[in-house]
Parts: structure tokens; C-alpha cells; sequence
């Protein structure tokens, strides 16, 4: 009875070419269906940069931009907003903070691609310096300029209509930003271009308004800081002054417009209508303010122009010497601009007017605003291995030293007999210079 139940309950035992069957069957089985799960995708390349919300929504740049523009846009996402310049707080406010604003805003991806252009001069400047100073490489330096002024003009006109409404305070702040940069960056440019000019391409430079010597990049550079107080000021709460008009004034973007040509006059005496000091207030704790006046601003984007503005302290060295031309009053400023406008409108270094007519002289202000500026570009020359600012710093002090020799002036406050330090500085930094 026993022996019948155990071999009624034992199983026959497969045979050796059954068991191998069946693993072989098994094993194509599973051969097969790993081949379905794992299928060979095509070579391609993630992209880690862009837009994050054209990336959820499956949107590519060319479907937003026409190809010359996304190429644009790609060098700021791959190059510009990745320099070594970008410190780790400003990284989120470079590589996603700004393309997702200039997605969603046409002046302001006016602006940003304005310096990717820009940036892609300087790029050849430093990284090709032979095919730079070729007549090819000029060129195209010089078109990417010019295309880079359009896109900055295009965005000085569309940012106007966006002033009044308080969901685009993000875009107005950032817009600002990116002009100060492209505006020191578009005059870095240029003054290269006119150092390494060879003989005869001055008029050509001139004819396409890339000679550097007006002021205006200071303008612009001090946008940020300006559009940030307005806001500060003309906020929906609590601030009686919320007219477009007022903000418009505030920015200060109209005045940012090229002015067109006009003759050469003498230096004005400052006002004090126009002080900053006067016109907006001290801004404490302006970072962490997010139930006040700055409400409407992002938080990234509050915290990263009020370091680049100076309004909260900086331990970037750069923004801590830049920091003058966002603190001093516009009346220095004024009088810094008549004095460079004084040394463009005459020859050799304002001898005489047209005509032969001798230049006005300078006020005792203007000298000691010169003397100030003078002093603060040596600071400057320090930071000619950033990109966005370049060969400023000396090229603004020697015309500053050269138009403090001018033996014209008789009524002048400094004595020509004594060594001058910035002019001292301006010689050390041509020495290093030719060492490079």
C-alpha cells in the first residue's frame, strides 16, 4: 500500500535532452522579452539647458525663435550664463532663472539675446585672438555688435509698454539687469576694436557707431539699480505714486534711447533735481522682503539685482568697485559725462571747438569729479579679465590723463608738476600689458 501511494505521488524525472529544451525555450523566452523592454534608441544628445517649462510642455526653441536667434539663445545657455564669472548664488538666476522669463517675454529675451551676441565677441576675441585682428574676424565682430544693437533698441521700445502692469515687474527687473551687462560688454567690444584698428578703418568704424566714447554704458549699467528703486517706490502697496508715467520716469529707460546728434556745449553746473539721493529711499533688508512693496518680484530675482545693485552688500570683489556707479548721485555722474563729451568734442584731447573756437573750461566741479572717476577706473583696470568689462578701466583713464596735461586750461585745480597716481597706475597696467 505504501510502495503504490509513493509511486502514485512521484513525478516522472525529465530526461537530459528534455531539461535542455525546455531551458533553451525558456532562455529565448527571456531573450526576447528583454530585447522588447531594452530597444537600442538612436544616438542623441540630452540637453541640460533651456527652458524648463517649454521642456514639460515638449516645445522646442525653433518652434518659439527663427534659427539665428536660437543660435543665440544657446550660446547665453551653453556659454554665457556658464562662465566662470557665475558664482554659484547667481547660478540658478543665469541658467534657469532668466531663459524662463525671456520665454514668456519678447523685450526680454530681446535683451538676453543682445549679450549672447555680445558675449560671442568678446569669445573671439579672447579664445581667436589671430583671426580677431584679421580682416574677416573684424567683420564679424563688427556685425555681431550691430545685431547686438538692434536687439537692445527692440527691447528699450517694447519694455515701455510693460511698465504699468505689476505681473511683469520679473521681466522689467531682469530686463535691466541684462542691459547693464550688455551695455559695459557692447563698450568693452568696442574699445578693442578701436585699440587694435589698423590705419584707415577709423571712418568705417565711425560710420557704423562703433567708435567707444560716449558715456552711455554707465546709463545703463546703473538701469538695474534705478528700475529696482522705481519698483521700490511705485509699488501698488502702500505708495501713492503708481501712475505708468511715473514708473516710466523712475526707470529711467527713455533717457537710455541714443540722443541723437547735436553740438558740442560747454560743461553745465549740476542741479540737484535730479539726485537719486533724493528721489528714492534707503533700502534696508530689501533681500528677505517678500510681504512688502517688492511683493511682485520673485524671490531669486529680488535677492540677485539687489546684490548687483549694491542695494544689500556683496562679497563679489567686482560689485564691490562697480558699487560707485550705482551709489554715487546722478548730479557725479552728470558731471563725470560732461567731461568725457568734452574730451570727444574737440581734438587733441579738447583743444579747440569747431572753427577754432577754445573749448569752455571746466568748472572746479567737473575737475574734482574727474579727479574722483580717475582715481575709482584704477580700481576698474583690476577687473579686465571679466569679460563684460574688458580694457574700460584703462581706456577711460588715459583719455582721462590726456585731457588733465591739456595746457589750455589755466584755472585748473591740480598741479601738472606732480605725479599723478592713476596716471602712474595707467603706466604700470600698459607695462603688464605688453608682457602678456
Amino acid at each position: 500500500m505504501h510502495m503504490s501511494t509513493s509511486s502514485t505521488n512521484q513525478l516522472p524525472s525529465p530526461s537530459v535532452e528534455e531539461t535542455d529544451e525546455s531551458h533553451e525555450t525558456a532562455g529565448s523566452a527571456l531573450h526576447a522579452s528583454e530585447m522588447v523592454v531594452h530597444k537600442t534608441r538612436r544616438p542623441h544628445r540630452k540637453s541640460r539647458y533651456g527652458c524648463t517649462r517649454c521642456k514639460v510642455r515638449r516645445i522646442k526653441l525653433e518652434q518659439i525663435l527663427p534659427p539665428p536667434e536660437v543660435d543665440l539663445f544657446r550660446h547665453f545657455l551653453e556659454h554665457t550664463s556658464r562662465d566662470r564669472t557665475v558664482g554659484d548664488q547667481d547660478r540658478y538666476t543665469m541658467q534657469v532663472g532668466i531663459p524662463n522669463l525671456a520665454c514668456q517675454s519678447k523685450p526680454l529675451m530681446r535683451s538676453v539675446l543682445a549679450l549672447a551676441a555680445v558675449c560671442r565677441c568678446c569669445d573671439i576675441i579672447r579664445d581667436e585672438p589671430s583671426r580677431a585682428r584679421t580682416p574677416s574676424g573684424r567683420g564679424e565682430i563688427v556685425e555681431l555688435l550691430s545685431l547686438a544693437h538692434r536687439y537692445h533698441l527692440g527691447s528699450l521700445r517694447e519694455i515701455q509698454a510693460t511698465l504699468c502692469e505689476a505681473d511683469n515687474y520679473d521681466h522689467v527687473l531682469a530686463n535691466a539687469a541684462m542691459m547693464g551687462m550688455y551695455g559695459s560688454a557692447s563698450y568693452a567690444a568696442r574699445v578693442w576694436l578701436a585699440k587694435t584698428a589698423p590705419p584707415g578703418e577709423q571712418l568705417h568704424l565711425l560710420d557704423c557707431m562703433m567708435l567707444p566714447g560716449t558715456p552711455q554704458w554707465l546709463s545703463l549699467f546703473r538701469a538695474v539699480r534705478l528700475a529696482y528703486a522705481g519698483l521700490l517706490r511705485n509699488s501698488p502697496q502702500h505708495s501713492p505714486a503708481i501712475s505708468p508715467a511715473a514708473l516710466s520716469t523712475q526707470y529711467e529707460y527713455k533717457s537710455l534711447l541714443p540722443p541723437q546728434a547735436s553740438g558740442s556745449s560747454a560743461p553745465s553746473t549740476p542741479g540737484h533735481d535730479d539726485d537719486d539721493a533724493a528721489r528714492f529711499p534707503v533700502v534696508t533688508d530689501i533681500a528677505n522682503d517678500s510681504v512688502g512693496r517688492l511683493a511682485h518680484i520673485s524671490p531669486w530675482l529680488r535677492r540677485y539685482t539687489a546684490s548687483i545693485s549694491s542695494m544689500i552688500p556683496s562679497q563679489v570683489p567686482r560689485r564691490v568697485i562697480m558699487s560707485l556707479v550705482h551709489k554715487v548721485p546722478t548730479a557725479f555722474l552728470n558731471l563725470v559725462e560732461d567731461m568725457i563729451n568734452l574730451i570727444n568734442a574737440g581734438p587733441a584731447a579738447a583743444g579747440a571747438g569747431a572753427g577754432g573756437r577754445p573749448m569752455p573750461e571746466p568748472s572746479a566741479a567737473h575737475q574734482l569729479a574727474l579727479e574722483i572717476f580717475a582715481n575709482w577706473l584704477v580700481l576698474v583696470i583690476l577687473l579686465d579679465d571679466v569679460w563684460w568689462i574688458g580694457g574700460i578701466g584703462a581706456w577711460e583713464l588715459a583719455r582721462f590723463v590726456s585731457v588733465r596735461s591739456y595746457p589750455g586750461w589755466e584755472a585748473c585745480l591740480w598741479n601738472r608738476d606732480r605725479d599723478w597716481w592713476p596716471e602712474s597706475m595707467l603706466t604700470i597696467s600698459r607695462q603688464f600689458e605688453k608682457h602678456r
